[in-house]
């Protein structure tokens, strides 16, 4: 008697945690009358009320607050700026989190992940409009490109600073 006893009880302490992660009523299922069970006691209650943690990134903790800045309008998010403005700021939240935690590779995957996106759009910005590539790295605080060579023809990437540099030193 007693080991079917324990088995319900094993079998209701996993039954009762499955339903709380899937954020369902345990007592719907299980009348409290039938079994003299309380729902306040220690038994049902899981050592935290936080759903169960996941690894995935979920955008939690990003400054979004330069995102309006170069956005084309308010509800834009799909414009080369604005992913740029996006991207940008999680690249400054992945940096604050590798600076505490140095061998999280994965971190740091992502990291250069994020930064070969950033430069392949800031690449497309720049051949497409120039202007808004400027005040995109300037609202940004982003460097400017290096020099790029593109077949056979050394073609130079920067900024107004560099452009004003360079055509100064001539």
């Amino acid at each position: 008697m007693e080991t079917n006893r324990r088995r319900f009880f094993s079998f209701l302490s996993f039954f009762v945690r499955r339903q709380q992660q899937r954020r369902l009523d345990f007592f719907s299922f299980f009348p409290s009358h039938l079994f003299n069970l309380n729902p306040s006691s220690s038994f049902f209650l899981l050592s935290s009320s936080q759903p169960p943690h996941s690894a995935r990134y979920r955008g939690v903790g990003t400054d979004l607050s330069k995102v309006p800045l170069v956005a084309r309008s308010p509800t834009d998010s799909g414009s080369t700026e604005a992913q740029v403005a996006r991207l940008s700021a999680r690249v400054i939240q992945l940096t604050a989190h590798l600076k505490e935690h140095k061998k999280d590779y994965g971190a740091t995957r992502g990291l250069m992940a994020i930064l070969g996106q950033r430069r392949r759009l800031l690449r497309y910005l720049f051949k497409k409009d120039r202007a808004c590539y400027e005040k995109t790295i300037a609202t940004l605080n982003v460097r400017p490109l290096k020099a790029q060579s593109s077949r056979g023809v050394f073609v130079k990437l920067g900024g107004a600073a560099a452009t004003a540099a360079a055509e100064g030193t001539q």
